[in-house]
């Protein structure tokens, strides 16, 4: 069950894309993801550089666990343990990373 105030940011939001459109998508969406992921870096103690925002966990999975370059002995690729869990492992196995160390982040 989503919480009433996430539901009715999730309207405002999906109705602000569909009324904007092409130029929303072209001129609004970059910047909003620029923000998220500088709030998101400062949140973890990490450089926006350092992180990925992406649409959906499929599409960050696939592109942080098998297409992300350089991707290096000892980094960490970190994701929300959800409903892709076998997804992301098995990716992992086959790029050579199956190292599994579950930590959970506080939330304030």
């Amino acid at each position: 069950m989503i919480a009433v105030p996430v539901l009715e940011a999730f309207h405002r939001n999906a109705d602000r894309a569909n009324d904007g459109g092409s130029y929303f998508a072209r001129r609004e969406v970059g910047r909003i993801f620029y923000g998220v992921r500088g709030k998101v870096a400062a949140f973890v103690g990490a450089k926006p550089s350092e992180l990925m925002v992406s649409s959906n966990a499929t599409e960050a999975l696939r592109a942080i666990i098998v297409q992300y370059k350089p991707r290096r002995a000892g980094d960490t690729v970190m994701y929300a343990d959800l409903d892709f869990k076998r997804h992301a492992v098995g990716h992992a196995r086959a790029c050579g990373s199956a190292r599994r160390d579950r930590r959970a982040a506080r939330h304030p």
